[in-house]
């Protein structure tokens, strides 16, 4: 029998949730904790319920149960459907917010095919163009925000006594799931197990994948040092990056930010003849070179990013460029790295889903216009960072990273659909470098200033240490002992002060302080608009620094911070203290006595915000365990902390006025009074954000500040001049917005003997 909710029909003889766009294979628990579901449709579960039937013990850690849920809500999202499915009541369980029914859907010939191995042996590979990147890695809360980007575009043998029944003789959900189920249901379920066992581990009444040990890789005693040669690939005016390499080496392609332009350069390498791709009224950002072909794979989108598509450039006929053929559509804010294989039947791209901050991987069928599940999305930030399928297009090799965790690399056989951990590196700031050599045995990757490759059957790796200066952030090989590589500090911050903003008087902007380095994530004081706190690079690293009355005074004197910079400036409500993060870790700065603190209670938690309490020794945090968002409360006095919720807060707030809110499903949760607002700000609109106690301001990373009254949900926008990032609350028409802009960079080009 199968069931239709929401935008899935569970096909269960397969354990399978299908869809007009996307078909996903459940595990185990998965499916046994929908089937309950569903059986129990229209009601709240209590957690002690689910461990009773469907655990079928008499205890299981409450961690356990909350990944369980989170890996069953990620199975459930859907591209088309932005509500939960499954709901958490605070204290009192979980429900199915979508109504079940009975579905007569049929696999299809061409359906079953669609997951077969057969097709899942293309290729994929793809480096998303800085300029285009930028808003989509700011939706994902990257480490260092101002700088993500060298540019401005995650015990049972049997069913339990619920599990729905798989008869085709009923009329009711209850009571086709009650018929014979022990018999199927049970045979099923041994099929299951046998199958899987391999790969399965019973622990605490879970189920949980076995993961394999990190791999002993063979290290080489010292990165190798090399002779080298460093030029310019490139001589533009604006920010460059992003260096991609045909095939075939006949091309190069990268791209160009100028006066707030997007651009995608392409470059023949035996003349130097270049050539700018453009479509009239879209930016352009190269991505990736088609497997085995002279055709560049691009994003098109619109200025507003209300319009995007994947488009593939023809070079054959070079320097006369046909206009592009279009692909797939997307969105411009949650689409990401893309590669298309030789023969362009399948697009392996990343994306980020709503209600999760890591990115998954898909790979969607062009013919049959379905998708696929190759890594699902996870609620840690980061998620899956690039994509690079190898030349033989048997593997999907690529990055992946989460706050407060080294960066991996990680190898997907797309015939098996094996998942292997290749190599783990130091905790450093993450990046988008990796490639494959022609070989296709060998990936290139780095670690800050060196350069690792890496052998994928033997795990054995060479390091060559670059010349002084040089860190990748994306990167292409030319030649074996040849690489084009941009580097991460394309753009410089300001700070600029807007007046007036919805007075409906003249607008005005002036520098707040001028610097010929950046001065970006300001934290404004609410009760004095002559104070406020920024984070500057003018010293050479970044540090916190203080603006009163115009006298500029550096108050920190961190460590380290040029390979992990500080971020998350909050003030508290009497100015008397400031919070800020550095390698994913909170420090507390007391500005009366100009003394920095670790806060070592918090150093174990994977934290992703952080905000202000009622009182000034009070701080909530959002941390992360497994895929499940908490929210937490830290006394500063008592050192005790205090678990607020699990309903999966996305980011905090602190209103000046005593209150702190969260925000969760578009909607803001006053933590004290448990009120909530609903945001009618459109959602691709507060990419950055801020409240205070009348109005919630949003910014769209671009150049719209959106204003919505709590009172009455009533927005006014506005335009500023420039490309908008970070910002803070002065008043209620003053803001304090970072001012972002590209520096002019090249693309350098570095051989070794």
């Amino acid at each position: 029998m199968n069931f239709s909710f929401g935008p899935w029909v569970l096909i269960s003889q397969r354990c399978l949730l299908t869809s007009p766009e996307v078909e996903k294979e459940l595990d185990p628990l998965s499916f046994k904790l929908l089937c309950f579901f569903i059986d129990n449709q229209g009601r709240i579960i209590p957690r002690q319920e689910l461990v009773e039937k469907v655990w079928q013990q008499s205890f299981v850690d409450d961690n356990a149960i909350n990944r369980a849920i989170s890996e069953l809500r990620k199975q459930l999202s859907h591209p088309q459907f932005k509500s939960h499915i499954i709901k958490t009541h605070y204290r009192k369980g979980y429900s199915l917010t979508v109504e079940v029914s009975q579905s007569e859907q049929k696999l299809s010939t061409e359906f079953g095919a669609t997951s077969s191995n057969s097709e899942m042996s293309e290729d994929g590979q793809e480096q998303l163009v800085e300029s285009l990147k930028l808003a989509e890695a700011e939706k994902k809360h990257t480490e260092n925000e101002l700088q993500l980007n060298a540019s401005g575009l995650n015990t049972t043998n049997h069913a339990s006594s619920t599990t729905p029944e798989l008869s085709v003789e009923e009329v009711s959900v209850k009571s086709k799931v009650a018929l014979h189920r022990w018999v199927i249901v049970a045979l099923i379920f041994v099929v299951i197990i046998l199958a899987i066992k391999p790969f399965w581990a019973e622990n605490d009444g879970e189920f949980k994948v076995s993961e394999k040990p990190l791999p002993t890789i063979p290290l080489a005693a010292k990165p190798v040092e090399r002779d080298f040669s460093v030029t310019s690939a490139t001589w533009n005016h604006g920010g460059e990056g992003n260096p991609l390499v045909s095939y075939d080496r006949e091309f190069f392609a990268y791209s160009n930010t100028y006066q707030g332009v997007v651009k995608t350069f392409v470059k023949r390498l035996s003349d130097q003849a270049e050539v700018a791709l453009s479509v009239p009224g879209l930016e352009v950002g190269g991505i990736s070179w088609q497997l085995g072909q002279q055709k560049l794979l691009t994003l098109l989108v619109n200025k507003d990013r209300s319009s995007c598509d994947y488009v593939l450039f023809d070079m054959s006929t070079f320097p006369d460029i046909q206009p592009p053929k279009t692909i797939k559509s997307c969105q411009a804010l949650t689409y990401g790295y893309a590669h298309l294989d030789e023969k362009a039947e399948n697009l392996y791209y990343t994306r980020v889903d709503t209600g999760f901050s890591g990115s998954a991987i898909y790979q969607y069928n062009l013919k049959r216009e379905r998708e696929n599940v190759l890594l699902a999305p996870s609620e840690n930030h980061y998620g899956a960072m690039q994509v690079q399928l190898s030349p033989d297009g048997k593997y999907l090799a690529y990055l992946w990273s989460q706050v407060k965790s080294s960066q991996r690399v990680y190898l997907i056989n797309l015939e098996t659909r094996e998942n292997r951990l290749l190599h783990e590196m130091p905790l450093a700031r993450p990046h988008y470098s990796l490639n494959w050599f022609d070989d296709g045995k060998h990936l290139l990757t780095a670690e800050g200033d060196q350069l690792v490759k890496l052998n994928i059957d033997t795990k054995v790796i060479e390091k060559i240490k670059l010349p002084q200066g040089l860190i990748p952030f994306y990167m292409a090989i030319e030649y074996d002992n040849q690489i084009l590589l941009s580097q991460r500090d394309t753009q410089k911050y300001q700070l600029i002060r807007g007046s007036k903003l919805f007075s409906h008087s003249d607008i005005t902007f002036t520098n707040a302080h001028e610097s010929e380095s950046s001065d970006y994530y300001p934290a404004t004081s609410k009760s004095n608009e002559e104070l406020h706190y920024f984070i500057s690079k003018r010293t050479g690293s970044s540090q916190v620094w203080r603006s009163e009355k115009g006298q500029l005074t550096q108050i920190t004197t961190v460590k380290n911070s040029v390979i992990q910079p500080i971020s998350g400036l909050r003030l508290s409500s009497d100015n008397e203290r400031l919070i800020f993060i550095q390698g994913g870790d909170p420090y507390l700065i007391d500005l009366n006595a100009n003394q920095e603190y670790a806060i070592d209670e918090l150093d174990e938690f994977e934290i992703i915000d952080i905000a202000w309490g009622n009182a000034p020794h009070l701080i909530y945090f959002i941390n992360v365990v497994g895929d499940n968002k908490q929210l937490q409360l830290f006394n500063l006095m008592t050192r005790q902390i205090t678990l607020v919720n699990n309903d999966g807060a996305e980011r905090l707030y602190s209103n000046g006025a005593g209150d702190t809110f969260y925000l969760f499903d578009n909607n803001l949760h006053n933590i004290g009074t448990g009120s909530t607002i609903a945001i009618t700000i459109p959602s691709d609109a507060f990419v950055f954000s801020d409240m205070n106690e009348h109005y919630f301001f949003g910014s769209d990373a671009l150049s719209t500040l959106y204003r919505m009254s709590l009172s009455n949900g009533e927005v006014q926008k506005v335009k500023t001049p420039f490309r908008q990032h970070r910002f803070s609350i002065i008043d209620d028409n003053s803001i304090l917005f970072t001012k972002r802009q590209f520096k002019n960079t090249s693309i350098k080009r570095v051989s070794w003997n």
